[in-house]
């Protein structure tokens, strides 16, 4: 499920409880459900055709896909807060990366704006989620931080 693509999704919000911890708004929306439909199918499908005999989905109340004939509940699941798991694995784009410190979180070599000698060298400086895997991405990037890293602390 990759979001944040198409500009008539409304995203998330965080904001603080009067505790101070932090509350997480992320309203699924019609798309995100047929998403999350059609990805439960195909995990349950490469499940049961790599010898499961059964597949779990991510609900409250999981649901057991025992065959072909058994996906077809997976369409009257309810994708409602506190009934179905939803996670991100691979959180990208917390950092921005640019020149304009009110825009942008670390300078274009990964150094932060404001904090002296911090280099944030990791996925949240992609500019949003890849879409796939961003392991080789991050190790690209990671790689060429320690160098620059190494250069810039060498200069101090």
């Amino acid at each position: 499920m990759i979001d944040g693509f198409d500009e008539r999704e409304s995203g998330g919000t965080v904001t603080l409880r009067p505790d101070g911890s932090p509350r997480l708004d992320y309203p699924l929306e019609a798309r995100h459900v047929e998403c999350f439909r059609s990805g439960m199918k195909a995990m349950a499908r490469a499940h049961l055709a790599a010898g499961a005999l059964q597949a779990l989905t991510a609900h409250t109340v999981p649901v057991p896909i025992r065959s072909e004939a058994d996906l077809g509940q997976i369409d009257s699941l309810p994708f409602a807060p506190n009934r179905c798991g939803v996670f991100s694995a691979h959180q990208m784009g917390g950092c921005a990366l640019g020149q304009d410190p009110a825009r942008s979180v670390v300078d274009p070599h990964l150094r932060h704006h404001r904090l002296e000698n911090l280099f944030v060298c990791d996925g949240s400086v992609f500019p949003t989620s890849l879409g796939v895997n961003p392991m080789e991405s991050i190790y690209a990037v990671s790689s060429w931080a320690a160098e620059h890293v190494r250069a810039e602390v060498a200069k101090a």
